[in-house]
């Protein structure tokens, strides 16, 4: 039984109470108005009929007042049951963990249970009266007021969410389902708690974007290393068909099955290289047209990368003239056109196949295009690395033959001047021997400059390979004092040479060494005036050192860096090209060692020279 339906019974069963309290009212007056006129003598006396219409009146009375007990017990036991039933609604709407309301159409609060006064942070006695909107979120109080707005007809039950705040240091997150009640001006509503929802949802989108955040930095990680890899591959390649053979092999299998290198040579001549060059070798060698249209005459003038889900048979043809079979053996269906540029000229091109476009480096395009300047970068200094030989080739014949046409007509002055120190053609006179002197002085000066230079031109310019041996260095290192102990005794000059007493054998070049020790102890002899110059063999557990120390003019600090730069020349009038040092140096640096230098001016100069035992990779 409905709301509505209840009240009609009520309003009925007052009704029929109503009348028989009024029939017995009347009863009572006109009993009281006789009584009244009987006491006056007034009072006429009851007849039959009167008395007969008082027996009936009293007889329906006892009767209705029979029914009126009988329904009114009817009543009780029903409003007991009602109570019984609400009591028990409400036991089970206090189970529920979701918030139900009755509220009138402003919102205030009529009933809730207990779950709400708990949403609400309410003490339940306290609820009824208090208005809804007090509890929702200032931020979300504009949508409540438009959704309450909604609800104030009939009509179907309305669902949004909303925040509630005053329960706690954070708003609630609750979804509500309210509508018009359809008996009554009141509105019912369900407040369900998704806080829980929200936070596990947020802490999902956080993780989410953690691991999107780590899975993004590991794949520039890889990429970085991967270009890292790539780029020493590349650097240690050497020779131009060498950068293109690693350009492709170091792209398969990261940014393609299959990588096609097209480029033109230094000679003019269209060349292709493939990897993997085992499998492929020879299949798919045929140069791509380089025709206006075609997919790779297209990337060629554009400079632009080029993604191609699904070959057509024509851009099959181009990319792979004459084998087209080839491509659907593989599963070759999609394809990557990386440019390699370099100073805006495009030098060649990438291509990158795959079964899809995912396989070739299309699921970052930004790690081709960079691969692809990598390869452009080495391509072009392999090109201009080439030049460089050549032109140093060509400066090193040149000064070779520079050198040979001085040394031609050297010979023959120190040869006359040797014929007339002899006395052969007749005696000299004291001033004759003074200007000789000075004449073979020159002579030599200028034979030391083209010694140099050609020794520069050789080791530097244009080096030939090492001859390897194992040797003593006490040995050599004696046989270089001996060399120049008679140039430091005409200036004045004590040459000393010290080493253990065991050999201290090296594998290394023995050639190399002596023109690298005859160079430093020379420079010591030239630069100092008095004192001692001393050569020092150590022996260490992984390297031997060797010393050469003088007593000389020293070094300025500022000149320290500049000593093995070619052409630095420390004092112009001790004389020289140069160029020894700069020589000496790179020696060292082909016998795997390395050279550096200590000095105080005023007090002298070491230079210390450490080779490695063995030198089984020669520079």
């Amino acid at each position: 039984m409905g709301r509505t339906q209840r009240k009609k019974q009520r309003d009925a069963d007052e009704g029929d109470e109503q009348e028989v309290h009024a029939q017995v009212e009347n009863l009572r007056r006109w009993l009281r108005t006789y009584a009244q006129a009987e006491q006056s003598g007034r009072a006429a006396p009851l007849t039959e009929p009167v008395l007969a219409h008082l027996e009936e009146t009293i007889e329906a009375l006892r009767v209705s007042d029979d029914d009126l007990r009988l329904h009114l017990d009817t009543l009780r036991r029903n409003a007991a049951r009602m109570e019984q039933e609400r009591a028990r609604y409400r036991e089970l709407l206090d189970l529920s963990p979701d918030a139900y309301l009755l509220t009138d159409l402003e919102a205030t609060i009529v009933d809730a249970n207990a779950a709400a006064a708990e949403l609400l942070g309410i003490d339940r006695l306290d609820i009824a009266g208090r208005p809804l909107s007090a509890s929702v979120d200032p931020e979300d109080k504009p949508i409540f007021w438009e959704w309450l707005a909604d609800l104030q007809t009939p009509g179907q039950p309305l669902q949004w969410e909303m925040r509630l705040s005053g329960t706690g240091p954070e708003p609630r997150h609750v979804v509500v389902r309210a509508r018009h009640a359809s008996e009554a001006p009141e509105l019912l509503w369900m407040l369900r708690d998704i806080s829980e929802r929200i936070r596990a949802e947020e802490t999902e989108r956080r993780l989410r974007q953690e691991r999107a955040e780590r899975q993004a930095a590991d794949t520039a990680a890889q990429q970085a290393r991967f270009l890292a890899r790539a780029g020493r591959l590349l650097n240690e390649a050497f020779g131009a068909a060498a950068v293109a053979e690693a350009v492709v092999e170091t792209a398969v299998p990261t940014l393609g099955r299959v990588a096609l290198l097209d480029i033109r040579e230094a000679d003019g001549r269209e060349a292709r290289y493939v990897a993997p060059a085992g499998e492929l070798s020879g299949r798919l060698s045929q140069p791509a047209s380089r025709d206006p249209g075609t997919v790779v005459g297209s990337v060629l003038r554009s400079g632009e990368l080029d993604v191609i889900p699904h070959l057509s048979d024509v851009q099959r043809e181009q990319i792979a003239p004459g084998a087209t079979h080839v491509l659907d053996e593989l599963k070759l269906h999609a394809a990557v056109l990386v440019p390699l540029k370099r100073k805006n000229v495009v030098i060649g091109v990438l291509t990158l196949l795959g079964e899809t476009v995912e396989e070739c480096s299309a699921r970052d395009l930004l790690l081709g295009k960079a691969y692809g300047e990598n390869a452009a970068l080495a391509l072009d200094n392999a090109r201009l690395f080439l030049e460089a030989r050549a032109a140093s080739r060509a400066k090193s014949d040149f000064i070779g033959y520079l050198s040979h046409e001085f040394r031609t007509p050297l010979t023959s002055v120190l040869g006359y001047a040797d014929l007339l120190e002899s006395e052969t053609a007749g005696p000299l006179t004291e001033m004759q021997r003074r200007q000789l002197s000075r004449l073979r002085a020159g002579a030599w000066h200028l034979s030391r400059l083209v010694d140099d230079t050609l020794a520069y031109s050789r080791e530097v310019i244009s080096p030939p390979a090492l001859e390897l041996e194992s040797f003593d260095v006490r040995q050599l290192g004696v046989e270089c004092v001996h060399a120049l102990r008679p140039a430091a005794a005409q200036q004045g000059l004590t040459l000393e040479f010290s080493a253990p007493q065991y050999p201290v054998t090296i594998r290394s070049d023995s050639g190399r060494l002596r023109q690298i020790l005859l160079n430093l102890i020379d420079n010591a002899i030239k630069f100092t005036t008095v004192g001692t110059v001393r050569v020092a063999v150590e022996d260490r557990e992984e390297h031997v050192q060797i010393d050469v120390q003088d007593t000389g003019i020293g070094i300025p600090a500022r000149q320290i860096e500049r000593i093995f730069q070619p052409f630095h020349q420390l004092d112009d009038e001790r004389g020289g090209s140069g160029l020894g040092l700069t020589s000496a140096r790179q020696l060292v640096w082909r016998l795997g060692g390395e050279i550096s230098v200590s000095s105080t001016e005023g007090v002298g100069t070491t230079f210390a020279v450490r080779l490695p035992r063995d030198l089984p990779h020669p520079r």
